[in-house]
């Protein structure tokens, strides 16, 4: 029963994506049109944003059901607050930035291999820490001219909806009891950060 409901959270937060992603186009014409499709494509253009923010997604699953919610709006809500400092002038260096980001693909691979053994109360300072470099790097990369409030809203859209994917693929396969492929997924992912830590990806 419980295992039902969780996949239907999951559905229902990839379907209200999508049709957000589909109705915010729609409503900002000019560059408000442009700044949001740069901020859609921004975090799905990079694999190291999409390997971070899904997951963040498969840990969500790993952790109690509560977190299943709270620790992608924590990613996201620091992630605004990052990328709304870079509006302002406040970036992250740019170094540090791309660091904190391959960093984050390392951490969050070596926390979904490990799942429930992470207490979560020490997983969220991490996820929002790293958030904040992905928001920095979001705003670092705004094409001038661009509407802030359409791009920021993009790439909240395009992460929220990777955070889905993540979620959704951790629900299915706990249920199927495929939990070992989620643990290499983890692993995958540790390894790719490092490759990109290395200057290899």
């Amino acid at each position: 029963m419980i295992t039902k409901r969780r996949n239907r959270t999951a559905s229902l937060v990839a379907v209200f994506t999508l049709l957000a992603m589909t109705s915010v186009a729609s409503a900002h014409p000019g560059h408000g049109a442009q700044g949001f499709a740069s901020g859609v494509s921004h975090p799905v253009t990079g694999l190291d944003h999409i390997m971070a923010m899904v997951g963040v997604g498969l840990l969500a699953v790993g952790l109690r059901r509560a977190w299943v919610w709270a620790l992608p709006l924590t990613f996201v809500g620091f992630m605004v607050i990052g990328a709304a400092a870079g509006t302002w002038g406040w970036f992250v260096p740019s170094w540090l930035a791309e660091t904190g980001i391959a960093v984050s693909v390392v951490i969050f691979g070596l926390l979904v291999t490990l799942g429930a053994k992470v207490p979560a109360f020490a997983v969220a300072p991490l996820v929002a820490l790293f958030a904040i470099c992905h928001g920095s790097a979001h705003a670092a990369e705004m094409p001038e001219g661009s509407s802030i409030a359409a791009f920021f809203v993009g790439f909240v859209v395009s992460t929220a909806f990777l955070h889905a994917i993540g979620i959704a693929a951790g629900l299915k396969l706990g249920r199927q009891g495929t939990t070992a492929i989620v643990r290499g997924c983890g692993v995958a992912m540790s390894l790719c950060g490092m490759s990109m830590l290395a200057g290899v990806l």
